[in-house]
């Protein structure tokens, strides 16, 4: 038995690391916040900020606060990088 969750084991370790190979956002929450975003993205908070105020970017209001979902980031990048990189700024 103890084989056995051994090999179960580390056949889940291995395709955890394939899918995060494979989807690097698969290790994100499913929401983000934009520190999280600026981080993921590779900009600065206030450049993820400025990206959170775009009509046509997939916010979630809290509040005040605004959020991202994963997922909803993921189509957007989609779309947007389907298009010959639009420029963002």
């Amino acid at each position: 038995m103890e084989n056995n969750t051994a090999m179960i084991n580390t056949a889940v370790i291995e395709n955890a690391e394939e899918l995060t190979v494979k989807n690097p956002f698969a290790s994100l929450p499913p929401i983000l916040n934009a520190a999280q975003l600026g981080e993921v993205m590779g900009i600065s908070k206030a450049g993820a900020y400025n990206l959170m105020h775009r009509e046509d970017f997939p916010t979630l209001h809290v509040g005040s606060r605004r959020l991202v979902a994963t997922s909803k980031l993921i189509e957007w990048i989609d779309k947007h990088s389907n298009n010959g990189g639009d420029y963002i700024g």
